[in-house]
Order: structure tokens, then C-alpha cells, then sequence
């Protein structure tokens, strides 16, 4: 598959909040060492191995750590903590399950902007 067929796929399945948040608690729960791999095998766990559930999550959780490594989310992520990992406000996972992934450069992403006024307006909606 092309690299533009898999962001059609990605882009096709949306992850919904409820979904979201029972990967993002397996993945707290997990104990074995945090990578790549390991975020496979528990997105398998919690989607019952639908293949196109787990390519759409790991491929949105892999572009919005990115954007949190690189500073790009001020006011969404809190310091980074002393396990290495970062306090992020629900909204921005929430968003980042729904928001369309783009090309950019060599590598797949979002638009930074659109990304952080879905997660607002989810912020207006729960409040």
C-alpha cells in the first residue's frame, strides 16, 4: 500500500474519545519497557486486533508525540515528568483521534492549527 493509501486508511478511521481513552489507560497500566512495538501490541489488545483501529492509533499518537517533543502544544502539555513521560490535557488526544493527518515534508502530521482549534472547541463543549 502507498503511503498515500495508508493516510487514506488512517484518515478513514476516526478514533473516538471513548476509544481513545481506553488505549491511553492500557498504556499507563502497561509495565514492559514504552516503544513503538509495545504500543502495537496493546492497541491490538484494546481494538480486538482490527488492523485499521490499531494503523489509525498508533500512527496519530506517533505524529502528536512529535508535536510534543518538539514544544509545539504550549498550554495543552505540562512539564515534562520524571519518568520521561508529559502531563497532556484530554482535549489534545481527543482531537488528535479525529483530527485529519496531512503530509508534511517526508513525514505524515497535522495541521498544527486546525489540531488546536478541535481540541478547543471539544473544551467548549465539555465545559
Amino acid at each position: 500500500m502507498s503511503g498515500e493509501g495508508i493516510l487514506k486508511q488512517v484518515n478513514s478511521t476516526p478514533i473516538t474519545a471513548e476509544e481513545m481513552t481506553r488505549y491511553l489507560k492500557a498504556m499507563e497500566a502497561d509495565t514492559g519497557t514504552p516503544s513503538f512495538e509495545r504500543g502495537v501490541f496493546i492497541a491490538r489488545e484494546v481494538f480486538n486486533k482490527d488492523t485499521q483501529k490499531c494503523l489509525s492509533v498508533n500512527m496519530r499518537m506517533t505524529a502528536l508525540s512529535k508535536l510534543i517533543e518538539s514544544q509545539s502544544l504550549p498550554g495543552w502539555v505540562k512539564s515534562q515528568q520524571s519518568d520521561g513521560s508529559f502531563e497532556v490535557a484530554a482535549n489534545i488526544y481527543v482531537a488528535a483521534g479525529q483530527e485529519p493527518m496531512i503530509e508534511s515534508g517526508n513525514d505524515w502530521g497535522f495541521n498544527l492549527d486546525s489540531l488546536l482549534q478541535r481540541a478547543f472547541n471539544l473544551g467548549k463543549i465539555n465545559a
